[in-house]
């Protein structure tokens, strides 16, 4: 059922820098979900959730650990990242993405994990948080991400980040003002579950222009000419965030998260959100720091979303250098 695709090993293991074991689990008959582990192999192990959906795994992040402490394991969500097969609709919901965390955490014979996740990863790891709170010894969270259709509007539809961003956002709303569907995120979600075609490869490009407008304080300027790397990252943010989105995360009820946030009450759990955030808006990471007996949020200022801003850096950094100390 499980397959080892490549492995590379320091023959001194008294620096785990450049650890790297990278392999793929068969989760279904379908998916195959990619995942790399980099630091020490006895380590704190550390679950990486990335965003999106459909982001992939960002290696950056393993910058803030102490990789001689830490064990990291990246995981690309099914569809996405080197997961197979690319651009995969069935079998691919929030319940899929949170029984295969548990699926490698079974693999790996680990007993408690640490949850980092950023954005849409936010929304997986108390996902899987609230499944399995027993497996959880403790959560970090960057950019909380509720899953609600208040969110969902805000960042797709008028009057909400549109306000903040006009002009961006009438790039975005033109392309399919023409096109049928119920609203924004429906005539995006109509075009990229067709077949592949280079109208679609656009619709990709302005959708994903739209939200890295949105993600850092600094001003982006998209590119004119993509690498087919590039073309294809387009194709999986648009394609799985409009999958997800349109279908309310798949949660059992739109306030999902909240109203379970009882459950995981007493995890450890670091919030860490930027106060000028348009992507996700602070009163997410509020409210669920007031659901949670257990939790510090750090309201960042001068940090938008995204976790390479210097101010949401250095606060993620702290956060991390506070367990390796508290563990001693």
């Amino acid at each position: 059922m499980y397959f080892q695709d490549q492995m590379k090993q320091m023959k001194n293991h008294s620096n785990f820098e450049n650890y790297i074991s990278q392999e793929f689990i068969k989760v279904s008959k379908l998916h195959s979900v990619y995942y790399e582990i980099h630091g020490n192999p006895n380590g704190d192990p550390v679950f990486i959730i990335h965003g999106g959906p459909g982001g992939g795994s960002s290696y950056v992040l393993k910058k803030l650990f102490n990789l001689d402490i830490f064990k990291l394991i990246f995981i690309d969500q099914r569809g996405c990242g080197k997961s197979q097969p690319f651009l995969q609709l069935k079998e691919n919901t929030t319940q899929d993405l949170v029984e295969d965390i548990e699926k490698i955490r079974k693999h790996l014979s680990i007993d408690k994990i640490t949850l980092f996740g950023g954005s849409w990863g936010t929304t997986l790891s108390l996902a899987y948080s609230i499944k399995y709170p027993k497996n959880v010894k403790r959560i970090l969270l960057r950019a909380v991400f509720l899953g609600r259709q208040e969110d969902i509007d805000f960042l797709y539809e008028e009057n909400g980040a549109s306000n903040y961003y006009p002009d961006v956002f009438d790039e975005y709303k033109n392309f399919v003002k023409n096109l049928p569907g119920k609203n924004i995120l429906h005539k995006y979600y109509n075009i990229f579950k067709g077949e592949r075609n280079n109208f679609q490869e656009e619709a990709a490009k302005i959708f994903s222009n739209w939200e890295s407008s949105l993600v850092s304080i600094k001003k982006f300027k998209p590119k004119k000419r993509l690498s087919k790397e590039e073309i294809n990252s387009n194709l999986a943010i648009s394609l799985f965030e409009t999958h997800y989105f349109v279908n309310n995360c798949f949660f059992q009820s739109d306030n999902y998260l909240l109203e379970n946030a009882k459950v995981i009450s007493n995890i450890p759990t670091f919030i860490v959100h930027g106060r000028q955030d348009i992507d996700c808006r602070p009163i997410g990471a509020y409210l669920l720091h007031k659901s949670l007996i257990n939790s510090k949020l750090f309201l960042v200022d001068g940090a938008s979303h995204t976790s390479l801003e210097k101010n949401m850096w250095k606060t993620l950094k702290k956060v991390i250098n506070e367990w390796e100390n508290s563990d001693k």
